[in-house]
C-alpha cells in the first residue's frame, strides 16, 4: 500500500504512532501548531455563537420554513 492509498483513518493512526515515538520538542511543537491551526479553520462557527444567537437563528429558520418572510427590498424601503 502506498501513502496515497491510505485512508484518513490510516493516516491519523500513523500520525498517532509517530507522535508517540518522536521526542524532538521542536518538531512536535511545529506539528502541533500546524494541526491546531488547521483544526481552528475547520471549526464550525455555530460552536462560537452564544446560546441567544443560536436561538435567534433557529427562530429565523423557523420563520423561513413557515414562509414568514419579507423581501430585502421591502425591509430596506422601511428604513429609507
Amino acid at each position: 500500500m502506498t501513502k496515497k492509498d491510505l485512508s484518513v483513518t490510516d493516516i491519523k493512526t500513523g500520525i498517532h504512532r509517530l507522535v508517540d515515538v518522536v521526542s524532538d520538542e521542536t518538531l512536535l511543537t511545529a506539528v502541533y501548531t500546524l494541526l491546531d491551526s488547521q483544526a481552528a479553520n475547520e471549526r464550525d462557527f455555530w460552536d462560537d455563537l452564544s446560546p441567544e444567537q443560536q436561538a435567534d437563528i433557529q427562530l429565523g429558520l423557523a420563520d423561513l420554513e413557515a414562509n414568514r418572510v419579507k423581501s430585502a427590498a421591502t425591509v430596506f424601503a422601511r428604513y429609507q
